[in-house]
């Protein structure tokens, strides 16, 4: 196999692992497991009332939140933004366990926009 050969694979194997989030449904899989540990960790009344202590029916609902959404910005234009969603992701998993309004804030901050309308 020729170096430019071996670039391209390489360049395309690191597009496909996990934490690249290329498109909306990696990010809302990847969003939704975070955003549930930290529902778990620091609303637990909410996360045993609405989720039925249930992280796999937490992930799922809060994924389908997530895919619904993007589907209504998209049909208004707006796109999913791959840097945003992975500096989200990244936000999200370093204040997973810290319960504080700067970290909420933080946290909202960074995943403002995931999804923006191009201008």
């Amino acid at each position: 196999m020729n170096r430019r050969a071996a670039t391209l694979l390489t360049g395309l194997s690191l597009l496909l692992l996990p934490g690249c989030y290329a498109d909306v449904e990696s990010f809302a899989v990847a969003s939704a497991k975070q955003e549930c540990k930290r529902i778990a960790e620091c609303d637990r009344s909410r996360f045993v009332d609405q989720y039925r202590d249930d992280m796999g029916r937490c992930r799922t609902e809060v994924e389908d939140t997530i895919l619904d959404s993007a589907d209504i910005a998209e049909e208004f234009g707006w796109e999913y933004d791959q840097e945003n969603g992975q500096r989200c992701i990244e936000t999200q998993r370093e204040l997973r366990n810290d319960c504080s309004d700067d970290a909420t804030r933080e946290i909202d901050d960074d995943c403002l926009d995931v999804l923006f309308d191009g201008f």
